[in-house]
């Protein structure tokens, strides 16, 4: 073999490694239905550190049809102790053409009290239009594949949120962890609930 054949094979078992690596590293549409699986229920936030009590948060996440949004598309809805919602929010799941990442778009609503009652009648969103929503641009979270899960993050210095304490914007980098039982959001941590007691 002559050192140009050498070379040339070389070159190409090296291409063809980078691509298989590339191609193995791309998500499936698979990968967005076990996402939303894993997503979708209810969790209980955990003690924020060890020997400190739980703030007795829960958060439903409850799979809904919004056709003007996508096809996996989320109400979560927050309640305190008191079961008094606190939070709430539409998140839809979409595989962009690229298939890098699986990205998680976030929206409020206009009038929070219009959908309160969205986990008693989820039918209430298929009829929900642009005008209803505030889109959280910039804080799209990219989700990939891990050994265990998913995680997840916002490009960095993209997203700026309103706090709810201080009212004040600032910017914020999320990352995010999910796996069947678990869900991590900033330095929040979820615990999914088993089927039966949902």
């Amino acid at each position: 073999m002559t050192r140009m054949t050498r070379w040339s094979a070389a070159a190409f078992g090296i291409a063809f490694t980078a691509t298989a690596a590339l191609a193995a590293s791309k998500l499936k549409d698979g990968d967005v239905d076990l996402l939303s699986e894993w997503f979708a229920g209810v969790y209980d936030t955990a003690p924020p550190a060890e020997g400190k009590p739980s703030d007795g948060h829960v958060l439903v996440v409850e799979r809904v049809s919004s056709p003007m949004i996508g096809w996996h598309v989320f109400y979560v809805e927050e309640r305190n102790a008191l079961n008094i919602p606190i939070a709430m929010q539409l998140i839809a799941f979409d595989l962009p053409k690229d298939k890098k990442s699986i990205v998680a778009r976030g929206f409020s609503f206009k009038e929070p009290r219009r959908w309160e009652t969205g986990l008693e009648h989820p039918d209430i969103f298929k009829s929900i239009i642009s005008d209803d929503l505030i889109p959280a641009a910039g804080c799209e979270i990219f989700w990939t594949r891990t050994k265990d899960g998913y995680a997840g993050k916002t490009a960095s210095g993209a997203c700026r949120l309103r706090s709810r304490v201080t009212g004040l914007s600032m910017d914020v980098n999320i990352v995010a962890k999910l796996t069947p039982s678990i869900y991590i959001y900033c330095d929040r941590t979820f615990q999914k609930r088993a089927a039966g007691l949902q």
